[in-house]
């Protein structure tokens, strides 16, 4: 009993951890409300003795109703600050900062519809981050500035959805704490993107459109609310990676298939019940995860994956895994 208790208090002291950095979204306010309430009472609780029946009584009681409640929890809205590494776009506007010289730029907390033109002038970057920015599209002038690696927006609050211009250059794409009504509608304009990573946004279901992005190779999808029951359309022969961590999955569909070059695919923290024997068919696959799903028996596909070096099936309802 005192060790579940110790486990439930770090349990709940990393709950407290994370409302310091990122605030829960619902779709219900009522739930947000009462979400806030038991958190308080969580933590007025650790502050006092914690040791005692009653305590751990309201303890387990509390830490249910937490539970239940971040089921419920569509996403999180994070506290981004533009990276100090970078220069902030005021002072290429006032001169501050030769526009030639820079090579990561920071354009933050901004309610301009669109990039100043001034930005087009840095000739030299190789890094652009829009924070807390409201910029309606990534316009093809960006496809000019050659260095152009990397784009990371955060926290975009766009009316509609952002987007993308025509941009043979740019082979990283990162957004974050975006609502997922404001994300791009297909990323088939940035061609020669390698690496999408659409972690950690607000009530995003959907499976991104990549099938028209040929030269993609690593997909991140973690902390969304993704099903993957709507990827049979969704085909790509390429992809190398394939991140899925802390999702709403809760079977592996026999359209998995339709990335036959994964060599990495992680389903960890989703409630997985069913796999279906399709998996098989990745026969490039070299690492596979589960941890933490709710698998009671292992599909027959995974004994087809010949090239698979590694899997982890830490906590899952069978207790031989």
């Amino acid at each position: 009993m005192k060790n579940r208790l110790v486990v439930a208090l770090l349990f709940a002291t990393a709950l407290l951890s994370e409302a310091q950095i990122s605030s829960p979204v619902f779709k219900d306010k009522t739930d947000s409300t009462q979400y806030s309430q038991v958190q308080i009472a969580i933590r007025e609780l650790v502050q006092q003795n914690p040791n005692s029946m009653e305590n751990r009584k309201k303890f387990d009681s509390l830490l249910t109703i937490s539970n239940t409640l971040r089921a419920k929890i569509i996403g999180y809205k994070v506290i981004y600050k533009p990276n100090d590494e970078f220069t902030d776009y005021r002072d290429v506007l006032t001169g501050k900062a030769n526009p030639k010289q820079v090579t990561q730029l920071s354009f933050s907390n901004n309610s301009l519809k669109k990039l100043p033109k001034e930005i087009f002038e840095c000739a030299n970057l190789k890094e652009l981050e829009l924070v807390n920015a409201r910029v309606k599209k990534l316009p093809k002038k960006l496809g000019k500035l050659t260095q152009l690696k990397s784009i990371y927006v955060y926290n975009h609050t766009p009316k509609s959805r952002l987007r993308l211009g025509k941009n043979s250059v740019t082979e990283e794409l990162l957004i974050r704490g975006t609502d997922a009504a404001r994300l791009p509608k297909k990323y088939k304009p940035f061609t020669s993107l390698r690496e999408l990573d659409l972690t950690s946004n607000i009530g995003l279901k959907q499976f991104p459109n990549i099938s028209r992005n040929a030269n993609l190779k690593k997909v991140n999808l973690l902390n969304n609310q993704l099903t993957l029951t709507d990827i049979a359309k969704i085909k790509h022969e390429t992809l190398d990676e394939l991140n899925m961590l802390n999702n709403k999955i809760t079977r592996v569909p026999e359209s998995i298939a339709n990335f036959p070059s994964l060599k990495k695919l992680v389903f960890s923290n989703n409630p997985i019940t069913e796999i279906d024997p399709a998996i098989g068919q990745l026969k490039k696959l070299d690492e596979l995860a589960f941890y933490n799903c709710k698998l009671k028996e292992l599909s027959k596909g995974i004994e087809e994956l010949e090239n698979l070096r590694q899997i982890d099936l830490y906590y899952n309802q069978n207790t031989e895994y």
